[in-house]
């Protein structure tokens, strides 16, 4: 252990994340002591000190304040500027001054009350001075000439003011100055990048951009990494991390930082003549640069540079990882992104605890090949590479085992581990892990994975997580037409793999497996695949992002695909239900670690476990593998202890799987639909002219409404349909307007001037009688009388047809939409004014799967039900026929909704 470490308290690392430390300048440096007081009150405050347990001057405790010295010399008492009291205890001295004067001071007068109460048996530990612009911690040891030391913990100086946990466990380990955390393994990860987190919210630059936050932590820790491992091999690195930390001068580290991260970039790997590094720190969408790190480091100025400083220093406290069985990328994007980010990249990661048991179950019987052969492993949707940096650790692990000598893990990885993402920013996640697992990048692309033709039927092995969500497009609209990612993932993998030996782990959500609208997926599925095995994982595993529930499959691509389903029916698959993956089954993942009087997991059937004698025994999902059936007394327990009914693993025949059955309605599209919608509506007309009258003889209101909407009325006087588009003129004669007028023109053209308007004998005529209007058009003049204009009557039997056509067409839709609504529960119906035209047309709509069938043509499907707790945890049910079973369904719900009402659960009355 290092000198720095010797002697040292070493806590226990959940402890590490109760430890706060703040510490905020002030901004002028001209401010006053008083300004001083105000701002170390504010960081107290922010670490959780209580008012009461802040005193200025005077504690109020007369032992403290009788016997605090006086630095006259004229003898009596003096005031502290601020204590920190804990059940009438004194805990912390702290002195200021204003930031012209020199920090040590302030600390010399607070080790100078501190030395004077101890006299008179006053048990004070910690002391601090402060001006403003710097803080100075100091812990008491007897043991120590200089009595009063820096607190280190971790190697590192405390110079910002503590919290009380920090207070507590000083005071917990008299006379110790040295601390350090035990375990730093994924929790010390956790909490330093936590405190990154506290420290990016005061980053003007960084702060409310979780993504540049994301690509900030991974370039700086991988900075590090670079350093460590490849300073001494790469000639053109001229500075290490541990030559960086030695480094004072704010703005110095800043430059240093910056000159070493260029020089890092320019490093090129013979092998591919590429810059091995570049996109770590500069990460690009196409042609523009979305990140850079330079950019980011070159931002922090004189207002705080100090906070890079801090960045630098929690970076420093990560040990070596190389190699390690952690997933840093994994733990930085679980611990710093939010749930609007991941919801961004429509992506969630798959957890370490997951990955690590499903693979090493995959991969069984398959490394001493893989490694003496030359094979290709994929994941074609790799977010941080948690499936091939966890299958390239396990046959690490495998060469160890089996001493197998001269494995070139960097040149066998070259050639093995391929991994696509369409986002680039996870590709360089994956690039990191695989580099910190020991490989050196392998093949990983930025490609989108359903339109590119990478592997065509040429990958011996796909491990993956597929995404969920809409999608654009299909991959095979002979397979079908829907467009969602994981289901066209599903079948790009199986194209992907090659014919006869290629084999895929696969976790997909549940839809896949059971959904009656998918079912013509799993024929081709099954048809093209020999399913190997299903493994339910808990509901919770993704979560807070999401709780849908998913199923990691394992399956072989067939050599030649079968004709007919039924020649599946002698094959069986085994199925696993994992019910506990020692995690709490909430929002709220955290480790249950719950084990029995022998040392196994409780809550855990996914991590191998150790007796009380140290004996190592496997995950009790591999144990049940190897024994393959249950024994028939076998009992199983949720974490609540609470006994589960039914089987949790065992083979289920796939004869049994094609049983399930439906007699089914073919569909029909929505644009048919609508036709022959608009068709019955149609032939609901036409209405004759006494149809549109009631028992008075007067037009229905209903009729009236929509022959003005036609532009049409009826005129009740001469007992006429008129057309309003269509206006009939009476036009005056030339002699009719002489005569009127008096008018003295012999022609009609006559009363129009040069400029082609009216004279203006005739204009003033006209402006006086409002009964005349008039228009002209080339050169020619035609008048009329207002009160005489009429409107065309529709009276042949080609208008009365128009009529109807139009009439007719007020009902036509435009879209399925308009016949259909939503209920409470986001199900869409049928509108009620629609559902005697459906049931007319023979047509059924299923508000599950948002489609319509034509129920005068049916067929038998194979519901190919794949869920093991169908088959494990539930009764065999009879077919049935899927109108029947929608019409049982929407029954149930339609009771239920009544339930409820009758409830009357608003009513407070009854409590």
């Amino acid at each position: 252990m290092p000198e720095i470490f010797s002697k040292a308290v070493v806590l226990n690392i959940k402890m590490k994340d109760q430890f706060k430390f703040s510490f905020e300048k002030v901004h002028d440096i001209t401010v006053s002591e008083e300004t001083v007081d105000s701002k170390t009150e504010a960081i107290l405050e922010k670490l959780g000190y209580k008012p009461q347990q802040i005193r200025q001057q005077r504690t109020g405790i007369s032992q403290i304040d009788r016997n605090v010295p006086s630095k006259g010399t004229g003898g009596g008492t003096g005031e502290l500027d601020f204590a920190l009291i804990e059940n009438d205890t004194l805990k912390l001295i702290i002195e200021n001054k204003e930031p012209q004067k020199d920090v040590n001071v302030a600390l010399e007068e607070a080790i100078y009350y501190a030395n004077g109460l101890r006299r008179k048996g006053i048990d004070v530990r910690v002391v601090m001075g402060f001006n403003g612009l710097k803080s100075k911690l100091r812990v008491l040891n007897e043991d120590s000439q200089e009595l009063w030391e820096p607190l280190l913990i971790d190697g590192q100086e405390v110079k910002d003011f503590p919290n009380k946990y920090v207070i507590q466990a000083i005071y917990d380990n008299p006379n110790k100055t040295k601390f350090i955390f035990k375990d730093r393994k994924a929790q010390d990860i956790k909490s330093i990048i936590a405190q990154l987190r506290e420290y990016y919210r005061r980053i003007k630059h960084i702060q409310n951009n979780n993504k540049k936050e994301i690509d900030f932590t991974i370039a700086f820790i991988a900075l590090k990494f670079i350093l460590e491992k490849d300073f001494d091999t790469e000639q053109t690195l001229t500075t290490s991390w541990k030559e960086l930390k030695t480094i004072t001068n704010y703005y110095k580290l800043k430059d240093d930082i910056t000159s070493i991260t260029k020089n890092v970039i320019n490093i090129t790997d013979p092998r591919t003549e590429q810059k091995k590094y570049e996109d770590i720190f500069i990460i690009k969408d196409g042609q523009n640069t979305v990140f850079n790190f330079i950019d980011i480091i070159n931002d922090f100025d004189e207002s705080n540079i100090f906070k890079l400083k801090q960045v630098f220093d929690e970076v420093s406290k990560l040990e070596e990882l190389h190699s390690s069985k952690i997933d840093l990328f994994g733990e930085i994007y679980e611990e710093l992104a939010d749930k609007k980010t991941k919801a961004s990249y429509g992506q969630f990661f798959t957890r370490r605890h997951i990955i690590r048991p499903l693979v090493e179950l995959f991969f069984e019987n398959d490394l001493a090949s893989i490694v003496s052969e030359t094979k290709k492993i994929c994941d074609c949707a790799c977010g941080t590479g948690g499936f091939l940096t966890e299958t390239l650790k396990l046959i690490e692990d495998y060469v160890d085992e089996k001493n197998i000598e001269n494995f070139g893990v960097r040149t066998f990885s070259e050639n093995t581990f391929y991994g696509y993402d369409i986002y680039n920013s996870n590709v360089v996640r994956t690039k990191i892990n695989m580099y910190l697992a020991g490989d050196g990048f392998s093949r990983i692309k930025n490609l989108d994975t359903l339109i590119s033709n990478e592997h065509d039927e040429d990958l011996d092995y796909i491990v993956t997580n597929v995404p969920y969500g809409k999608g654009d497009i299909f991959v095979d609209s002979e397979v079908t037409k829907n467009k969602r990612l994981e289901v066209n993932f599903l079948i790009k993998i199986v194209k992907m793999l090659k014919p006869g030996t290629g084999r895929a782990l696969v976790i997909i959500p549940d839809g896949l497996l059971e959904a009656p609208s998918l079912s013509e997926v799993r024929h081709w599925f099954l048809k093209n695949c020999e399913l190997e095995k299903i493994i339910s994982l808990p509901k919770f595993s993704f979560a807070p992002y999401t709780k849908e529930k998913t199923y990691a499959i394992f399956f072989k691509r067939r050599h030649n695909v079968y004709p007919d389903i039924e020649l599946c029916k002698n094959e069986r698959f085994w199925a696993y239900i994992v019910d506990n993956d020692g995690q709490a089954n909430s929002d709220k993942k955290f480790n249950t670690d719950l084990k029995d009087e022998n040392g196994k997991w409780y809550h855990n059937e996914l991590l191998p476990w150790k007796d009380n004698d140290g004996r190592g025994h496997p995950s009790l999902i591999k144990e049940r593998w190897y024994k393959k059936v249950p024994e028939s007394n076998e009992k199983y327990y949720n974490e609540w202890f609470e006994e589960i009914e039914g089987k949790k693993f065992g083979f289920i025949d796939m004869n049994e799987v094609l049983q399930d059955e439906v007699v089914r309605p073919s569909t029909i599209s929505k644009i048919k639909v609508k036709q022959k919608i608009n068709k019955k509506i149609e032939l609901e007309f036409p209405l004759y002219p006494s149809d549109l009258f009631d028992e008075k003889n007067n037009l229905k209101q209903e009729y009236i409404e929509m022959l003005a909407a036609l532009s049409m009325k009826y005129d009740n006087t001469n007992n006429t349909f008129i057309d309003l588009s269509k206006t009939v003129y009476k036009y005056l004669k030339f002699a009719d307007l002489r005569r009127m007028f008096s008018l003295t023109q012999q022609r009609m053209k006559d009363l129009i001037n040069e400029e082609g308007n009216l004279i203006d004998d005739l204009m003033n005529i006209i402006k006086e009688n409002n009964d005349i209007d008039y228009r002209i058009k080339k050169g020619n003049v035609k008048f009329w009388l207002k009160s005489q204009i009429t409107h065309k009557v529709i009276e042949n039997e080609k208008l009365l047809k128009e009529i109807n056509k139009e009439l007719a067409s007020l009902y036509f839709i435009k879209s399925i939409d308009e016949i259909l609504e939503e209920e409470e529960n986001d199900v869409k119906v049928i509108k009620e004014q629609y559902e005697e035209i459906i049931n007319d047309l023979d047509l059924y709509y299923d508000p599950f799967e948002d489609r319509f069938y034509d129920k005068k043509v049916t067929n038998t499907i194979k519901l190919l039900f794949l869920i093991p707790e169908r088959y494990f945890r539930s009764e065999a049910k009879e077919p049935l026929k899927l109108p029947e079973l929608k019409q049982t369904t929407k029954s149930i719900i339609t009771e239920l909704e009544n339930l409820l009402k009758e409830i009357n659960i608003g009513d407070s009355s009854e409590g």
